[in-house]
């Protein structure tokens, strides 16, 4: 993981996964920056010859190159960082074992990933991964490629009407421990000030939203009973949308002392939005006015999280390892005639906790190295050496 030779083939292959897109109708809104992760190409809007280019690279009509099978992946925004290092798993273990790939950025943009399965179906792909945008959208994906009798499984947001494989990534346990943390903490430090939370959520994903902004509100008050939502808003998984959350917040809640934001994007925005106002300080790690909590574990989460004069100081961290290593699995065994793809077929992806006062700073560093890609020294980046 820590080889220059990996760290150059994240670049590439991360580059030709962002231009290998629709070419017609599949403009995407306009995301915010990626949150750190690996020094690789943003997703812009394609051009036309971009997607010709890199349809180049792949003899459709027979399979890959050398004839070898196409799995296709659409991924749910590549715009940030998890998902960035989730294709670029995915295209090394299938790689390894002996596929293919065409990975497609799906710009959570439900239009975009139906062409985009379309797409994928007319290359010849003989099984397809999906992060769908919501339940609605699943339905449709899934849909469309058993009516092509090309199987596919969905990832997070799952159809509720057709069967189909799926992996579900189970949150609600780790959710509810970080809710539960983050008010410990709290009390700790401010025994007489009720939790006054504010959740940067995306309320179109129905796994998002229940296994992550719910199940973190019910975390909090299995601690702190009296602890409250103020608001909740949808950050749209954008770092820009989700900063205009927080200064929402700021102005029609100031009281709010707790921030939890879904994704990296979404606490990360809201937390610059506080840190313009002056706030979303801390000092010596305990936050002086509110306590930010992310989700994914990237790059600049931890850069957050160690400093001990910023207020956010935990993340529930996802394994895109993990879990990309369980997406081609899945599609393997699709292939094989393993897993039936019309079936309710579901297997299970976790995530773990991480945070300033019982993670190692060595522990996250690892982390972001295994899970990352990440050629960043924590510590010197936080001046600790």
């Amino acid at each position: 993981m820590k080889s220059k030779s990996l760290k150059r083939w994240l670049s590439v292959c991360l580059a030709a996964t962002a231009i290998m897109v629709m070419t017609a109708g599949c403009q995407g809104k306009e995301e915010a920056p990626a949150d750190g992760g690996a020094s690789a190409a943003q997703s812009e809007s394609p051009q036309a010859s971009d997607a010709a280019d890199a349809a180049d690279k792949t003899d459709t009509a027979s399979g890959g190159k050398d004839g070898k099978a196409i799995i296709g992946k659409v991924s749910y925004n590549m715009n940030e960082a998890y998902h960035q290092a989730e294709c670029a798993w995915f295209e090394k273990y299938a790689e390894e074992a002996g596929y293919d790939t065409i990975i497609i950025d799906g710009k959570v943009d439900s239009s975009i990933m139906l062409n985009s399965v379309q797409d994928l179906i007319s290359k010849n792909t003989k099984a397809i991964i999906c992060q769908p945008a919501d339940v609605a959208n699943a339905e449709a994906l899934v849909q469309e490629a058993q009516n092509a009798d090309v199987p596919l499984a969905t990832f997070v947001n799952k159809a509720e009407t057709t069967a189909n494989p799926h992996i579900r990534l189970y949150e609600a346990p780790a959710t509810k421990e970080l809710g539960a943390a983050a008010a410990k903490k709290w009390m700790e430090w401010y025994p007489d000030k009720k939790i006054v939370m504010a959740i940067i959520d995306i309320p179109s994903s129905q796994q998002v939203h229940e296994e992550r902004a719910l199940a973190f509100v019910e975390g909090v008050q299995s601690v702190a009973a009296d602890a409250e939502v103020a608001v909740m808003l949808d950050g749209e998984s954008s770092r820009d949308k989700s900063m205009a959350c927080g200064e929402d917040i700021l102005q029609s809640h100031p009281e709010v002392n707790m921030v939890y934001g879904i994704n990296a994007n979404s606490v990360l925005g809201a937390l610059a939005a506080f840190e313009a106002a002056g706030r979303g300080q801390a000092e010596d790690g305990i936050p002086k006015t509110e306590l930010f909590v992310g989700t994914d574990g990237s790059e600049q989460e931890a850069i957050k999280i160690y400093d001990p004069n910023s207020s956010l100081k935990l993340t529930m961290a996802l394994s895109p390892k993990n879990n990309a290593k369980t997406q081609i699995d899945t599609a393997i065994q699709l292939m094989n005639g393993e897993i039936d793809a019309k079936s309710d077929y579901e297997v299970e992806v976790t995530d773990v906790v991480l945070d300033y006062w019982n993670t190692p700073i060595d522990e996250f560093q690892k982390f972001l190295v295994d899970e990352y890609f990440s050629e960043m020294d924590l510590k010197q980046e936080l001046g600790l050496e």
